[in-house]
């Protein structure tokens, strides 16, 4: 990164997938055994950009089982620029992980070119499906956002402080003017009253 610094130029944008992405169709022994996972090397990798100043130059993408809205928002809190995943559509268009991805015998018909197989894909049924899953996972991690103090995901990203690498911002939430309902202070959070929080 220091020569990148140096000589200007470098690349566009690092994607990292971490030591928990990769396809079905990868050994056995790489998938258990190489690479940080998303958790420890997403952070590190921001870190290390970040020291030499290239922050604003070179975004991270980052990627590596980042299925749940959970998972995306930490991603993008900890650094990411934006998220991709793969494995979230795979799920969606009805991957069952048989982890037979090459060799041409996909049961679901995802990753195969048997056109026996591949008539277990729908795609006017999967099309659906992979649209719900997305419009899903932005409105949830939207929420997971505004419940943090934030009005963008990419607002709630980590604060420069010299602590340890998995510092973030921590919004300060205001006092609530009035009492909590009955309800709530009851406990009879699934009473009707409570749907209306929605």
């Amino acid at each position: 990164m220091a020569k990148v610094a140096e000589r200007g130029g470098g690349p566009d944008f690092f994607t990292l997938d971490s030591g928990d992405g990769g396809a079905g169709a990868a050994a056995m022994a790489l998938m258990d055994n190489v690479g940080l996972p998303i958790r420890e090397s997403l952070p590190l990798a921001r870190d290390i950009i970040k020291k030499h100043g290239l922050e604003d130059r070179i975004p991270i993408i980052a990627s590596g089982k980042l299925v749940t809205p959970a998972d995306v928002a930490w991603a993008l809190c900890a650094g990411a620029a934006f998220v991709n995943s793969a494995r979230g559509f795979m799920f969606s268009l009805g991957c069952i992980q048989s982890l037979k991805c090459n060799k041409n015998t996909c049961p679901t018909g995802i990753t195969t070119h048997d056109r026996r197989l591949q008539k277990g894909l729908d795609p006017a049924d999967k099309a659906v499906r992979v649209a719900s899953y997305c419009r899903n996972l932005r409105h949830d991690v939207e929420v997971i956002a505004h419940s943090c103090g934030a009005f963008t995901c990419g607002s709630s990203a980590r604060t420069d402080s010299p602590g340890p690498s998995t510092s973030f911002t921590r919004p300060t939430i205001p006092p609530t003017p009035t009492p909590a309902p009955q309800w709530l202070a009851r406990g009879d959070w699934r009473s009707e009253s409570s749907l209306h929080s929605c």
